[in-house]
């Protein structure tokens, strides 16, 4: 699945661009836990919302197909070409593809121009107009057809999923001190494209995945906005506390779940020895630091160390695929933020709490992340992401102060 790509023809470990929950998500998350404790929120799931993310109920043409990719989408029919001795067909660039890739490619330079965000979003939408008109209903009720993957309801799925994944980036952009109603928003927009995308396919790994990282950063800066402060809860709505309180699970249930569709069989475990037939790399990384930084009680472990576990399983089959898919040297070279896994292998194993802190294992992963960000090229295409780095996100909290990764590490 090419949906979520860099450009066409550069060299990255993962076929998506701008993985997942941000360096704020989630990071203190154990707020909302409480909310279990004292009975917010308890008896208020939607059975709905569970039976959505059952890998049983994945069509069986969906399940033996390769989701299918931009190209396959949004192109003419593949055409020899004459002068190619290879004798391979190709892809004809129309209009509409050529809309999907200019938006991709803005949304990869976004952070050097935020404004490219509302030109990739113009673009998207003026795309989605041109789509053949269907209805929801019908897409739900044609879901087994054997061309559904190709017709409009998914050309409508993985639009509307791009324009959530424009609204997150756009949210990720404000500073995190700044603007949190205006970061609440947005994602809170992300989060109601997704699931009108759901609506035309529920059975789509993009439309999964960007519900699930608009549904955490909204939650990350919900926490933000009311750190520590219970009396602040008692001016939110029965169902504002019972959205907060059903999130985490929901974060979790989207992420497996495109997990599922990417497998042969569709299990849902990051150690799963059952092959992935679509690309999965975003996936692995958002469910891993997911894992990583959500509450036990509230995600399903029996423990903290079975959590921990699974996230580090998540977070190195990340690492994995996008060491496979990158020659050695340019890895070292390009400092491709598609190479986040490090970035959150770093952040778990420099977690200190409740004994899990591991020095071997963060220094291994500092030198990692500090040549990377160091890299000319990915500051200059990566400014927001550098400096967030540099300043905050890979810190280690010490009763003196705080120390950076790199003067923790950077011996």
């Amino acid at each position: 699945m090419n949906t979520l790509v860099y450009m066409l023809n550069s060299p990255m470990p993962f076929k998506r661009k701008g993985l997942l929950i941000s360096w704020l998500t989630l990071a203190s998350i154990l707020l909302f836990s409480s909310l279990l404790l004292t009975g917010c929120g308890q008896g208020t799931d939607d059975e709905e919302d569970e039976d959505e993310f059952n890998s049983e109920d994945i069509p069986t043409n969906i399940r033996k197909s390769k989701q299918p990719t931009a190209k396959d989408l949004f192109g003419g029919p593949r055409e020899a070409q004459s002068d190619d001795p290879s004798g391979k067909n190709i892809v004809r660039e129309t209009p509409a593809l050529k809309a999907w890739n200019k938006a991709e490619e803005l949304i990869d330079y976004s952070e050097r121009n935020p404004e490219y965000l509302n030109k990739a979003a113009k673009l998207l939408k003026t795309l989605l107009k041109t789509v053949e008109n269907v209805s929801k209903a019908e897409c739900q009720g044609s879901v087994n057809d054997k061309d559904f993957i190709l017709g409009p309801c998914n050309q409508h799925a993985e639009i509307l999923s791009k324009i959530s994944q424009v609204y997150y980036f756009k949210a990720e952009l404000i500073e995190p001190d700044d603007a949190f109603q205006d970061k609440i928003d947005l994602f809170k927009k992300g989060i109601e494209i997704a699931e009108e995308a759901k609506e035309y396919n529920k059975h789509n790994i993009d439309v999964q995945l960007w519900y699930a990282n608009n549904k955490g950063g909204w939650l990350s800066t919900m926490d933000a906005l009311y750190p520590g402060d219970p009396a602040k809860w008692y001016n939110l709505s029965e169902g504002e506390i019972n959205e907060l309180s059903s999130a985490p699970r929901k974060i979790i249930g989207a992420l497996k779940y495109a997990l599922s569709l990417g497998r042969r069989s569709g299990d849902s475990d990051c150690i799963s020895n059952n092959e992935d037939k679509d690309d999965l790399g975003e996936v692995y990384v958002s469910l891993g630091h997911a894992y990583h930084k959500l509450p036990t009680d509230m995600i399903g472990f029996a423990s903290k160390e079975d959590k921990l576990t699974e996230a580090k399983n998540c977070l190195r089959k990340a690492d994995a695929l996008a060491a496979g898919k990158v020659d050695k040297t340019s890895y070292a070279v390009h400092g491709n933020k598609l190479q986040m896994p490090k970035f959150y292998l770093f952040a778990l194993y420099s977690d200190d709490e409740k004994g899990t802190f591991s020095i071997p294992h963060a220094k291994h992963y500092a030198k990692n992340v500090k040549r990377i960000i160091l890299n000319k090229n990915f500051r200059r295409k990566y400014p927001t992401t550098t400096r967030r780095e540099m300043n905050g996100t890979a810190a280690e909290k010490h009763k003196d102060g705080i120390l950076t990764f790199e003067q923790q590490y950077g011996q």
